[in-house]
């Protein structure tokens, strides 16, 4: 069976049927107020964009998606990926975190939420670290 394309994606996807299915299953949770991370690892080439691209085109209607992306030459500006998600103003990791995790709690106010971060590995470490922070306490927020 073919899935329909998603965003960006000049053919229709195929595959990847489990993936997709555990994906939808922390959409499923998210729409009931439980935070769940997804990582999508692989190397090189391997269909992360195209997977993680067909996953938010198969989310409902009333979630919110928010995207940043790191690049392999930004890892040295600070904050930059957390920026891209919320405005934040602090210039220190966990705080930084702290205003992500409230830029979060306002948007679940609508509805829910999927937070998409494109090659993480790249970004810059006061960036992993409010995402760390951020991703830590959502177990303990709806």
């Amino acid at each position: 069976m073919t899935a329909p394309s998603a965003p960006g994606i000049s053919s229709p996807f195929v595959g990847r049927d489990a993936e997709l299915a555990a994906i939808a299953s922390c959409a499923d949770a998210a729409r009931m107020e439980r935070a769940s991370i997804v990582w999508i690892e692989a190397d090189a080439g391997e269909g992360k964009t195209a997977l993680a691209r067909a996953a938010v085109a198969r989310l409902a209607p009333d979630f919110t998606v928010h995207t940043a992306a790191a690049d392999e030459f930004g890892g040295d500006a600070s904050l930059y990926v957390a920026q891209q998600l919320a405005p934040v103003t602090s210039s220190h990791g966990f705080s930084a975190g702290l205003e992500l995790l409230d830029a979060v709690a306002g948007w679940e106010s609508a509805g829910p939420v999927a937070i998409v971060v494109e090659d993480l590995h790249w970004a810059d470490a006061l960036s992993r670290q409010a995402l760390l922070t951020a991703a830590r306490r959502l177990a303990d927020e709806p």
